[in-house]
């Protein structure tokens, strides 16, 4: 059915590839049955209403000062069903925060009672915090992850959706065989392109490389390759990740942190066009991909350490080409008891300044917080950080604002979808009001349109939005 235009005037702020902020003043901007029509300056409305009967035809909205129209909020790595354990267990070492909370909650979702009521609080919060598009974890559980995509057709969302596959190296009571995690991902990956929902996609999901076996990774290759299905993994540093991965990597693939990757790395990473999701908050303040010592064997010496002894150090250097040393218990028993749930941080302004696509993850519930106004300034005190201990030049508000949106895009290969407000593409969007009661923000008569803005990255919350936009429907009044 087709849906009638409206306009939305007043102030607007997106980004493009040239530039990472350009904040217009007054300006319109047109959608019908969902895509921009056009986006031009105020002055030129009559122009743009003519074809369309003129004003009296069509539905304006006038924005007031304090308001702006921005993209929608992409978070391009975030675990679904761990969306309880938000906020839990970040005083605990790795170890005890994977075996109490991680994997016990996921092994849950084979209830579809629990996992539908976890599910409907994840999205309606994603939501409200104004990611108009996610790039879901699911669990290994995959009518779990088909009720998940339910439930994100029910509230409008734009997602990618994983059935994570996981055959070997993990906990007896949630792991699966090679054969079952090939089976179940053709079926899930079948029963959401049967929707043909073009917001809701399948997405193929190796937990990690260490958790598939090779012939697992190689079928989940095939698949992704035979159906030109997306792929999202965690990677961290070492050369054997990004070996055990090769056949997923293109431009559809996003990878989780990167925070380690070497100059080797990171030109395999560009020139496959694959996209790097950096999350700020998890890894410094809780992680999927763990550095112990010097940065070496990450996941690996998780599961190594792990109670049910999945991973001997001689299983690690025959088919993981780690050095012994590194992964012996005397290495990985050192300092132990004082390791907690952080990772690192990502050197951001490298990846962007070599020409890497770079967008942002809350990685819940690694992360606190499925806020992407929370991980925009999670990206900026990293790279402040960064720049405090080096010359290089700190990343800008402007800069996290491109990666929370075009730059999103750009990592979910959706940058021709959605990302900015160029004619042609979805309305995916969010009206922010700093004058709305709850919010955090005040204006002052001499602050300028790039201070409000600079204001709402800093300060805002889901307090701000008036208006959620997707394909061109409001879906905050579902939520």
């Amino acid at each position: 059915m087709d849906r009638p235009l409206f306009v939305i005037r007043g102030m607007f702020a997106h980004s493009t590839i040239e530039n990472p902020l350009i904040v217009f003043a007054d300006h319109i901007i047109g959608v019908s049955n969902g895509k921009i029509v056009f986006f031009d300056q105020a002055d030129q409305i009559d122009k743009h209403l003519a074809p369309f009967g003129g004003r009296s035809k069509v539905n304006i909205t006038e924005l007031k000062r304090g308001q702006f129209v921005i993209p929608g909020f992409i978070d391009t790595h975030i675990h679904a069903p761990q969306y309880p354990n938000s906020g839990k267990g970040l005083d605990l070492g790795l170890l005890e925060w994977l075996e109490k909370y991680t994997f016990p909650t996921e092994a849950k979702f084979k209830d579809l009672k629990f996992a539908e009521h976890v599910y409907e609080k994840a999205v309606r919060r994603v939501l409200r915090n104004g990611t108009t598009t996610a790039c879901y974890y699911g669990t290994i559980h995959t009518d779990a992850c088909v009720k998940l995509c339910d439930i994100i057709d029910k509230y409008g969302q734009r997602a990618f959706v994983g059935k994570v596959n996981m055959n070997q190296n993990s906990p007896e009571y949630y792991i699966e065989t090679a054969e079952e995690s090939q089976s179940e991902t053709e079926r899930f990956v079948d029963s959401v392109l049967e929707r043909k929902n073009q917001r809701i996609q399948p997405i193929i999901t190796p937990r990690f490389a260490v958790s598939c076996d090779h012939k697992l990774m190689n079928s989940l290759a095939k698949l992704a390759h035979d159906k030109g299905l997306h792929v999202q993994t965690h990677i961290s540093e070492t050369k054997m990740r990004l070996t055990g991965l090769a056949g997923l990597l293109s431009k559809k693939t996003v990878l989780a942190h990167g925070i380690y990757l070497t100059t080797e790395e990171r030109k395999i990473v560009k020139d496959r066009e694959c996209g790097i999701s950096h999350c700020p908050n998890s890894n410094t303040s809780n992680i999927s991909i763990c550095l112990l010592n010097d940065g070496v064997g990450t996941i690996e010496n998780i599961l190594k350490k792990s109670l049910t002894n999945l991973v001997s150090p001689e299983t690690l250097t025959a088919e993981w080409a780690i050095p012994l040393d590194l992964v012996s218990p005397e290495t990985l028993n050192a300092d132990y008891n004082t390791i907690r749930i952080r990772s690192g941080t990502c050197d951001v302004r490298q990846l962007l300044d070599e020409g890497i696509k770079v967008g942002l993850g809350t990685d819940c519930s690694g992360g606190y917080s499925t806020s992407m106004h929370d991980a925009m300034r999670c990206c900026l005190h990293v790279s402040n950080f960064h720049a405090i201990h080096t010359e290089k030049i700190h990343i800008s508000h402007r800069e996290a604002f491109m990666m929370a949106t075009l730059g999103g895009a750009q990592v979910l290969d959706l940058a021709d979808t959605v990302g900015n407000f160029e004619v042609g593409k979805a309305f995916d969007a969010l009206v922010v009001d700093v004058t709305k009661e709850g919010s955090q923000i005040d204006i002052f008569e001499n602050d300028t349109k790039d201070d409000i803005f600079q204001k709402i990255i800093y300060l805002g919350n889901e307090h701000n939005f008036t208006r959620i936009y997707i394909d061109g429907v409001d879906v905050l009044p579902k939520l």
